[in-house]
């Protein structure tokens, strides 16, 4: 499974961070039903990557503007708050 995020805001941002980790365990949770790893491409100056990696994805590469990260599919559940 190959997955990819856009772009969205909304106000106030503690909302945008809920509804952000809702859709990520979402997501988590059916590539775990799919037994497949989760990989994305994430601006390097985007806030939302202390949330990937608190969900346990981790960096594979890098580029200019770039950070990829993947959680691999027998990773840990992510702790739910």
């Amino acid at each position: 499974m190959r997955s990819s995020s856009s772009n969205c805001s909304s106000t106030p941002r503690s909302a945008v961070r809920v509804s952000g980790t809702q859709v990520m365990h979402r997501l988590i949770d059916e590539a775990t039903r799919a037994s497949s790893a989760t990989t994305l491409g994430v601006v390097k100056t985007n806030p939302a990557l202390r949330l990937y990696q608190r969900l346990g994805f981790a960096v594979t590469h890098e580029d200019e503007r770039k950070l990829y990260i993947r959680r691999e599919r027998d990773a840990a559940p992510p702790t739910r708050r």
